[in-house]
């Protein structure tokens, strides 16, 4: 099944710490797509405000042995959209969480929606 997540940049609330969990930098993309691959998320970020910080998704999994918190970051500035592509187990459920890196090691979330099964 194929969880494709079309985020966009969020108010800043609840912090999480990056460097504990696992983070990729998205691919610059024109708008977002879809995949083909089986198991394998899209995750797209839109940073909508031109404030100097890159805009988060982070993804918690509440799957065992799986990573809890997965970030897609997009630096590419404002108005742009990022992809990052992730391979989860599909049952377990997932909660999206948008906002913005403030510095390394500190950044804001707020709570957007969850899904499972996918």
């Amino acid at each position: 099944m194929i969880a494709t997540i079309g985020l966009a940049f969020a108010a800043l609330i609840a912090p999480f710490r990056i460097h504990d969990y696992h983070c990729q930098t998205g691919k610059h993309v024109s708008e977002p797509g879809h995949t083909d691959k089986c198991a394998e998320a899209e995750v797209y970020v839109k940073d909508r405000k031109a404030d100097s910080r890159a805009a988060l998704a982070a993804i918690r999994s509440y799957a065992a042995g799986d990573p809890p918190i997965r970030f897609c970051r997009n630096n590419h500035g404002n108005g742009t959209w990022a992809v990052c592509t992730f391979n989860w187990p599909e049952g377990p459920k997932k909660e999206v969480h948008v906002g913005a890196l403030v510095s390394y090691t500190n950044l804001h979330t707020d709570y957007k929606c969850s899904f499972s099964n996918n």
